[in-house]
């Protein structure tokens, strides 16, 4: 079950990695909805693994920065599955 969550979860880390690559419209051109914002902000305060420069170069990227976001989650998970704690 293990090796399966570490093939999901590598999956979903290169997908995320694609899109964060396509993700490049800022938001002077694409606006972002208060839930995106609300949702991005709350993400940023739990997680202080992602680093100061990817919230500093994506502060007007809010889609990229959601899946930067998003990465890290995945990343977490990774290690907490690894470590054996849920």
């Amino acid at each position: 079950l293990i090796l399966q969550h570490e093939h999901g979860i590598t999956d979903a880390l290169e997908m995320i990695d694609h899109l964060r690559g396509l993700l490049s419209n800022s938001i002077r051109y694409a606006g972002a909805t208060e839930e995106l914002l609300s949702s991005l902000q709350a993400d940023l305060e739990r997680l202080p693994g992602i680093s100061p420069r990817y919230k500093r170069l994506n502060a007007e990227e809010p889609y990229r920065l959601k899946a930067t976001c998003i990465r890290q989650k995945l990343v977490n998970t990774r290690e907490r599955l690894a470590e054996g704690t849920p």
